[in-house]
């Protein structure tokens, strides 16, 4: 559900454009107003997970985000939509940090990958749903009414989180459980590879947010098919993919990282180099047949990363301080997101979508190379155990 009420107004850009009157420009802000607010407020989102009962916070958030979703069916100009969208990004922010140090809690390094990549899964289900059954309802039944029934849909999965997600504390935070300070919450930032990581983030997320808004567009008109089906492929099989690969890759990353932590970055860098061939078949493949390998192997490297974020920063990072620490990815990724989506709104009409989807390529060979430098040269004295050594000494 929180990539199902984020992205679906992607896949109705078409239908926006008539009723609201959206220009690209405004396309452009609906992404980018939603990843600068959620941004802006993640390291704050960060600290209240680690710093409040994380099963209440992930809650709430559902509760929260579902109840604007269905406000945002009101709006009757492009700027009611795109406060909304902010408003929106305000409401889930607290969600993903602290859900993905809730996880970490229950997991240590020989599952931990498994796990995450398992929650990943879900994300990748949501964006599928914000495709081709967003864009079928819309179509069918009106987008407002698609709105409504996203945050009908969202109370009820909350109040099922409510009713069995477990109460008591996990055991990894309960061992040393107190209330975490601002100060001891922003010295994630004085570890340098947790920077790194971050750094790392921004670059996919640059791409993600780029593909994952525009893709049904430029397949809607670059390939000339209905509403429908451009949604259907641009979000159905990148997302198939990314499932069926995650769960794998997922435990090929905890087995060798089990033996050695620096095998977690090398593993992910590898996968990622099949970016830069799949961006350039969606990009500039003329045929179906070059679209759909494409989209296929964007699922490679999505797995790769999703399924080892967390895992990477739990390598450097304690674990009353690891949704603050998700959550300075966050802010960094989604400021860096939003620019890139509004850049390539302002670009799609000079240089063509398929250009700009090809160019993202590049983001990925850097991605590459710094997670290759993190892993083999900060990792070692950044580890959670070098933490433990300097402060403990012998």
């Amino acid at each position: 559900m929180d990539y199902l009420v984020r992205l679906a107004p992607n896949s109705i850009f078409p239908i926006l454009r008539v009723d609201l009157r959206f220009s690209d420009f405004e396309l452009g802000l609906l992404v980018s107003v939603f990843l600068w607010t959620y941004g802006i407020l993640s390291p704050a989102a960060g600290f209240i997970g680690d710093r409040f009962s994380r099963r209440t916070v992930v809650i709430a958030a559902v509760a929260a985000w579902s109840v604007v979703t269905m406000l945002s069916a009101a709006v009757t100009r492009p700027w009611h939509f795109i406060v909304m969208r902010g408003v929106l990004g305000a409401a889930e922010v607290c969600f993903m940090p602290t859900a993905q140090a809730l996880i970490a809690d229950y997991h240590d390094v020989t599952t931990r990958s498994k796990a995450v990549g398992l929650f990943e899964v879900g994300s990748y289900c949501g964006i599928f749903l914000a495709g081709l059954p967003v864009a079928y309802s819309a179509s069918r039944l009106g987008w407002r009414i698609m709105l409504l029934l996203c945050g009908v849909i969202g109370l009820m999965l909350a109040y099922a989180m409510h009713m069995s997600l477990p109460r008591t504390a996990n055991s990894e935070r309960a061992a040393d459980y107190s209330p975490i300070s601002v100060a001891e919450a922003l010295s994630v930032l004085k570890v340098p590879s947790v920077l790194a990581i971050t750094v790392c983030f921004c670059l996919h997320s640059a791409s993600f947010w780029v593909t994952t808004a525009f893709l049904p567009l430029f397949i809607y008109e670059h390939h000339h098919l209905s509403l429908e089906l451009a949604a259907f492929r641009g979000t159905f099989y990148n997302q198939l993919s990314a499932a069926i690969i995650m769960p794998v890759f997922g435990a090929i990353s905890d087995f060798y990282s089990s033996r050695n932590p620096t095998n977690r970055f090398s593993i992910c860098a590898i996968a990622i180099l099949a970016a830069p061939p799949a961006l350039l078949a969606v990009g500039l493949g003329a045929h179906a047949s070059t679209l759909l390998f494409g989209l296929l192997l964007l699922g490679v490297p999505a797995a790769a990363t999703d399924a080892s974020w967390m895992p990477m920063l739990c390598n450097v990072t304690a674990p009353r301080r690891r949704a603050t620490a998700f959550g300075l990815l966050n802010m960094a990724s989604c400021l860096t997101g939003g620019i890139a989506a509004l850049v390539a709104a302002l670009l799609m009409k000079s240089l063509g979508l398929g250009i700009v989807i090809t160019s993202l390529g590049a983001l990925y060979v850097a991605l590459c190379a710094l997670l290759l430098f993190a892993g083999y040269v900060l990792l070692p004295r950044d580890s959670v155990a070098q933490q433990v050594k300097a402060v403990i000494p012998g």
